[in-house]
């Protein structure tokens, strides 16, 4: 997984992505957060991340692959048709 830049996220950055998300074992998720109160610009990077949850959460306004909804957690999101009526989602 590469960034906007075109590299590699950093080891802390990929330990940000997975507090955020809830991965971490209870005694990494304390040592991360120790770090994040002596890391101004980690914190930073933690609290972007938690700003883009509403958007990952949200109606993406197309249809998420099928493989993708288990890993989710939810159904998946119709895909809008501009052209139909409201409420009925596009056919795969």
């Amino acid at each position: 997984m590469k960034g906007a830049a075109g590299r590699e996220p950093t080891r802390g950055q990929l330990l940000a992505m997975a507090y955020v998300d809830g991965e971490l074992a209870e005694s990494a998720h304390q040592k991360f957060e120790d770090r994040l109160r002596r890391e101004p610009a980690l914190m930073r990077e933690v609290a972007e991340l938690k700003m883009l949850l509403p958007l990952l959460a949200g109606d993406l306004g197309h249809a998420s692959p099928l493989r993708l909804h288990p890993l989710l957690g939810r159904a998946p999101i119709p895909t809008r048709n501009p052209g139909a009526s409201q409420g009925s989602p596009e056919a795969p």
